[in-house]
């Protein structure tokens, strides 16, 4: 149940992100792939660590701190843009 609830919280939002940037063509062309690349990555990290521990594992650390990359980066190149900056 938690694996669904913290997909459910995060994922939403780094897409969302995404999405945003690719429609604005923010940043270089290299940021949209990887940022796609480091939510995927993330998200199955995650997963795994749940289904290894039901505890805190490496793979589940791992796995949100790369969501919360996605999201951060994806915030700051939005908020970039919405000032002049890019």
């Amino acid at each position: 149940m938690r694996a669904q609830a913290n997909f459910v919280e995060y994922v939403p939002m780094a897409l969302i992100l995404i999405a945003l940037l690719e429609n604005a063509s923010i940043g270089p062309h290299w940021l949209l792939p990887t940022l796609a690349t480091l939510l995927i990555v993330g998200r199955l990290w995650h997963a795994q660590g749940l289904l290894s521990s039901s505890g805190t594992s490496a793979g589940r650390f791992a796995g949100t701190n790369m969501t919360l990359i996605v999201i951060v980066v994806g915030s700051v190149a939005c908020l970039g843009r919405g000032v002049g900056a890019w």
